[in-house]
């Protein structure tokens, strides 16, 4: 498994309206593509803070997303945040569960 963890700010008074389009618009494409596994979404209103997890079979399907995918997202929200969001991805090393 292999996760990209994303960290994005968005412009005051557009967190709720770029929340939405994460949970519609991103999460059909990621939904429609091999290999996604789950998203998770959190932050804070009050500091215009969003942090995404998306969770991937293999790193060459979150690669292959990204390519092809992804940058229309960012077209679609690019008047809703402050900029480019800081990325990290890493294979997972384990899943544990209670």
């Amino acid at each position: 498994m292999f996760v990209r963890v994303r960290q994005w700010t968005t412009q005051p008074g557009d967190w709720d309206r770029f929340v939405s389009r994460l949970e519609h618009d991103a999460f059909d494409a990621m939904r429609a593509s091999e290999g996604f596994r789950r998203m998770v979404v959190m932050g804070d209103p009050m500091s215009n803070a969003v942090v995404t997890v998306t969770a991937w079979d293999t790193e060459s399907q979150e690669r292959t997303y990204e390519v092809q995918k992804a940058s229309t997202f960012h077209d679609l929200v690019k008047d809703l945040i402050t900029g480019a969001p800081e990325t990290l991805a890493y294979p997972v090393i384990s899943d544990l569960k209670a």
